[in-house]
């Protein structure tokens, strides 16, 4: 990663050499625009001196600068760099509690891959609107509103469905928080409408006779009651002796069965009207066998376990196998033709007046839940890329754009916990590297706005109260009035890792403050809430705890990356998710001496980061090719709407000959 001064003005120049990068420092502060600056919005410092914990505040907003130069990294697995290893003591030793000998702390990974699916094309629509492309669109669902819950399920269990049958352990979860939906006999959680127009098992009931004969010694209501559990025990039977799936009998199998229990299946001295009663019982009984029997199998699917997933004590089940849920932030709704090269398309027949694009579908806005996953395990980046290929082959999902509000959520966590000490050393390490990470995206992933995330080095609570004392008294020197030894301390333990050494002329004053202040917090949960944002920061805490993260429980205890955009390229989520990793690993592993050292050779340019970090140099290569000459960011190529699709196949999700930047 070259992390040198280049002007906004110039090309980028992507071949830019090792020795280059040693002889220039990182550049300081790391704000390229205006917009995005370390001031503060008004409704922004409301009550931060009530929120912001234990900490201080001092410093001015600091100026703007060019962005580096990208260059390098490496995908390891599981590397974790081994330091010169000394016994801790004093409050290094507590904020670093050691583990018992021989327990596991594993690299844990989750995903959210969030992504738009065309569903169908358009009410009043004649044709397709890409007839070209073969994957196939989901044409019952022409009439149906995409609010409609089974609109949102058929799409959302086509997902699953697509993903099983390339042999993943994929579940139809149950997702209340984005699907309002309630189920039923005709239609549950792991139903699609698409589905519904084969009746399976109609032909082979046709034929089942059920018998009762009425006993005249009983009453009419012991009668009853005896008749219809007779019939639907025979009825069960019937099932299993002929291999018919319970689940895809559906109501209008009982309502044919129901004829029959009326004029056929009841023998005896019975009378019409109570031929009736038995007949409305017993398919309203029916009924409810089937929403019974249909939820103890999708409950019993739902416990499917991925095999190479991470059985974390006290996470929650549903984090064992793949699953999909609906986002409704997901959407075309800010996407129009201006957006897209209009070349070369030829708009399909309607009967109607044409939508504009990208109207011409109905989409569904999807987020894809992987399982808890050891990053170090060899079949992880597999089963990743099995899962964007997978989607990518059998359905049409938009390429990612801009005007797509998409992104990647990236859920690390450590087997044993994150100790205070190593979330310290992380929060210091991405607040020195933050500016230059977001260059590897694109510049709506970080700039102010709805679906943005926000940098944590001027919109965390902690930066905030750093930026401006207008929060008063309360947000100031807290930790040193109230226990000042235990400040000194743990100023003391700062300067074991970040040397006192790097002054002004290398390192902006604020965010020097800003990290001094992180390593003033004496618990876990203060620290997570300090780098909480008002919305979602670059990377959210969602950790607590004293001195090592609490067991999983309302809080997934993950360290979340949310600044990458979202897409179904498997090399571009592994690249990015590798990079993210060994932040994590060096920042765990590295001895005081190593990240000290290596904090002061990124700062005045002596060591390259892809070095101190172990980085793999072809990993950063790949984004700096990336890089945008106009935004200096991450590339957003124009898609052409002849072609909005990703295309097949794994890596690249757009096709050189019809999409440009």
């Amino acid at each position: 990663m070259t992390m040198s001064y280049r002007e906004p003005s110039k090309e980028i120049d992507s071949s830019s050499s090792d020795s280059d990068f040693k002889n220039k420092p990182l550049s300081w502060p790391m704000d390229l625009d205006s917009n995005d600056s370390m001031d503060l919005d008004r409704d922004e410092l409301t009550d931060i001196g009530t929120e912001i914990g234990e900490g201080s505040i001092l410093g001015e907003n600091p100026t703007q600068e060019p962005p580096p130069n990208l260059s390098n990294f490496r995908f390891t697995l599981d590397n974790p760099v081994h330091g010169h290893q000394r016994k801790p003591s004093g409050l290094e030793a507590l904020d670093n509690p050691p583990l018992p000998m021989g327990t596991l702390n594993r690299t844990t990974l989750g995903m959210e891959i969030e992504f738009l699916l065309a569903v169908t094309a358009s009410k009043g629509l004649l044709a397709d609107p890409h007839p070209h492309d073969l994957r196939d669109l989901t044409n019952i669902l022409l009439s149906v509103d995409e609010e409609d819950p089974k609109f949102q399920l058929t799409a959302r269990n086509a997902i699953i469905d697509a993903l099983t049958r390339a042999g993943m352990v994929a579940v139809k979860s149950i997702e209340r928080d984005s699907i309002n939906f309630t189920p039923d006999s005709d239609f549950g959680w792991g139903d699609r409408l698409d589905n519904k127009l084969n009746d399976v098992n109609g032909p082979m009931l046709d034929t089942w006779i059920g018998n009762y004969t009425w006993n005249p010694y009983r009453d009419d209501s012991s009668n009853t009651n005896l008749a219809i559990q007779t019939l639907l025990a025979q009825f069960r039977q019937f099932h299993a002796d002929n291999g018919l799936a319970l689940h895809q009998t559906i109501p209008a199998n009982i309502a044919a069965v129901g004829k029959k229990v009326k004029s056929t299946f009841l023998s005896g001295a019975i009378s019409k009207a109570m031929r009736t009663t038995v007949r409305t019982v017993w398919e309203w009984n029916a009924n409810q066998l089937l929403v019974r029997w249909k939820n103890e199998l999708e409950a019993r699917a739902r416990t499917q376990v991925d095999p190479i997933s991470v059985e974390i004590p006290g996470a929650n089940p549903k984090f064992r196998a793949w699953r999909c849920a609906m986002n409704s932030e997901v959407s075309a709704d800010n996407a129009f033709p201006q957006h897209y090269d209009m070349s070369f398309y030829e708009p399909p027949m309607s009967s109607d007046e044409l939508p504009l694009v990208p109207g011409l579908y109905k989409w569904f806005g999807a987020v894809l839940k992987t399982p808890i996953l050891d990053y170090a395990h060899p079949e992880t980046a597999a089963a990743i890329s099995k899962a964007c290929t997978t989607l990518r082959h059998y359905f049409r999902i938009h390429k990612p754009m801009s005007n797509i509000p998409t992104g990647l959520h990236i859920h690390f966590g450590q087997e044993a916990g994150f100790t205070l000490l190593h979330l310290k050393k992380f929060t210091t390490l991405w607040l020195l590297l933050e500016q230059n990470l977001e260059y590897f995206h694109r510049l709506d992933r970080s700039t102010k706005g709805k679906f943005s995330s926000r940098p944590l080095r001027n919109s965390s609570r902690l930066a905030k109260c750093v930026l401006r004392s207008e929060p008063g008294p309360e947000c100031r020197w807290r930790l040193r009035n109230t226990d000042p030894a235990r400040s000194a301390g743990y100023t003391q333990l700062m300067e074991q890792y970040v040397p006192p050494d790097v002054g002004l002329l290398n390192f902006h004053w604020d965010l020097r403050q800003v990290i001094e202040e992180v390593w003033q917090y004496g618990n876990i949960t203060s620290l997570a809430h300090a780098m909480g944002t008002k919305t979602h920061g670059h990377v959210d805490y969602r950790v607590s705890g004293t001195n090592r993260t609490d067991p999983p429980g309302d809080l997934t205890q993950t360290l979340e990356f949310r600044l990458m955009q979202g897409t179904l390229d498997d090399e571009h989520i592994v690249r990015w998710t590798s990079i993210c990793r060994q932040m994590i690993i060096f920042s765990r592993d590295s001895s005081a001496q190593e990240f000290q050292d290596g904090f002061r050779g990124m700062v005045l340019g002596t060591d390259n980061p892809i070095d101190v970090l172990s980085l793999t140099r072809q990993h950063v290569e790949w984004f700096d090719n990336r890089i945008n000459k106009v935004t200096h960011h991450f590339e957003d190529p124009v898609v052409r709407w002849a072609s909005p699709f990703c295309q097949t196949g794994g890596g690249n999700v757009y096709e050189d000959s019809m999409d440009r930047e």
